[in-house]
């Protein structure tokens, strides 16, 4: 377990990575946001770590590539790193709606009329749009840039919420876009673009309490007090290609700007999407005949979350195979390749999910594809729904609890003395 539950806020998120020894210090300024990508995607490739810039676009400090794996995701929720998808699930059936805040208690409203972020080509951010009949507001994930002073535009939506948001771009509902949202309300937001619900009250479910909301404005949705910066207004135009155009723009005292990226050049979007991917999956496989043991799931970023792993302990024969085939057809339609690995695999290592394929797996029956089954859209592009194509699972998993003997045959081949090998005694001095 890491902290003490999830962390409240973005700047809470950065220093409890910080204390892991998972944050780089970049001190040299960086000229505008594309220059800081770049320097955060380049530290995040060699190192694994966030990046916290001094200097960022304009300026201001910056932070990067904070939620870009399942070891940084788990300690700024506060969950395991194994097993993050479960805990999650188990947090989400307990939602709590969000909590009003005052104007004057509220971080988020310390500087009105603030200057607005710089977003270059275009950044990751929350988007909130109240939904004309209803309480609860629309979240979304989304990159945004500014096309002219006058409005900012707003990548396509996850297809889920196309519909919502067109209908309430039509009637000019207010809307914000959020920067440097509490990590809560980005996973929600995320899970929100795979399944219904109150995304809301499901930020409030993941803290454990309500969270903190306050109105900028008497129309404006509720928005997390605990972010950075808001630009806040009137969203417009069809669900393919919104815009939102700027009412005002209200921020922290010395806002720290969150550079998420895009999801074609960076995997932080792409991480929160998959972890909401795997709380889906782990939910719904572990309902199909009577309950199957999920003891994790992972979706890989680096695969535009096309290929998921579930790490499963299956009691009866050909349950594993039921398990892969609920996982391909659950609520969430990004992963189109599942494959299915023992509880001695480590599944966040696609090197040792490949060495359970090429041991355990019997090319004849334990490969199979599914024809006409529906999908998502293909990494967001525009007028994309779902559509038809063919998935496929490979169960790499060991013969079921209840055959034993078979089991044993494929156990790790381990040397015996690999646990007294001490690599220091074959180095020169």
């Amino acid at each position: 377990m890491s902290g003490d539950g999830p962390a409240a806020s973005l700047r809470e998120a950065v220093e409890r990575l910080a204390a892991a020894g998972r944050l780089a210090e970049i001190r040299a300024p960086v000229a505008d946001a594309a220059e800081a990508l770049r320097v955060a995607r380049a530290v995040d490739f060699r190192r694994a770590q966030a990046s916290r810039i001094a200097a960022g676009p304009g300026g201001r400090p910056a932070v990067a590539a904070v939620y870009a794996d399942r070891a940084r995701l788990a300690a700024v929720l506060g969950g395991p790193a194994d097993g993050l998808p479960g805990w999650l699930g188990g947090r989400l059936e307990r939602p709590v709606d969000p909590r009003p805040v005052a104007a004057a208690d509220a971080p988020l409203l310390a500087t009105r009329d603030a200057a607005a972020p710089d977003a270059g080509g275009g950044l990751g951010a929350l988007l909130v749009v109240a939904q004309p009949g209803s309480a609860a507001p629309l979240l979304a994930l989304v990159t945004a840039g500014r096309d002219t002073e006058a409005a900012w535009r707003i990548g396509p939506l996850p297809w889920r919420l196309r519909k919502a948001a067109a209908a309430a771009a039509q009637q000019g509902a207010s809307a914000a876009l959020v920067f440097g949202a509490p990590p809560a309300a980005l996973v929600a937001a995320a899970l929100a673009g795979g399944a219904a619900g109150d995304a809301l009250a499901q930020a409030g479910g993941i803290l454990g309490a309500g969270l903190a909301c306050v109105l900028p404005s008497n129309d404006s949705p509720p928005l997390p007090a605990e972010a950075e910066m808001a630009v806040h207004g009137a969203l417009a135009g069809d669900g393919d290609a919104l815009r939102l155009v700027p009412g005002g723009v209200v921020a922290r005292t010395a806002p720290v700007l969150h550079l998420m990226g895009r999801p074609d050049t960076a995997t932080e979007l792409l991480a929160l999407e998959a972890l909401a991917a795997e709380t889906v999956l782990a939910r719904h496989v572990a309902t199909v005949e009577g309950g199957v043991d999920v003891i994790d799931v992972v979706v890989f970023p680096e695969t535009a979350n096309r290929v998921a792993a579930l790490k499963i302990r299956p009691r009866i024969g050909g349950q594993s195979k039921t398990a892969l085939m609920a996982a391909l057809s659950s609520p969430h339609l990004a992963p189109e390749i599942a494959i299915g690995v023992d509880e001695d695999v480590d599944v966040r290592d696609l090197r040792d999910i490949v060495w359970s394929m090429a041991s355990r797996l019997h090319g004849e029956i334990d490969v199979a594809t599914i024809g006409n089954m529906a999908m998502g859209a293909v990494d967001r592009a525009p007028a994309a729904a779902v559509r038809a194509g063919t998935k496929w699972f490979v169960d790499s998993t060991m013969p079921p609890l209840t055959q034993a003997e078979k089991r044993a045959g494929f156990a790790r081949a381990i040397p015996k003395n690999l646990a007294s090998v001490r690599l220091e005694d074959f180095l020169p001095d």
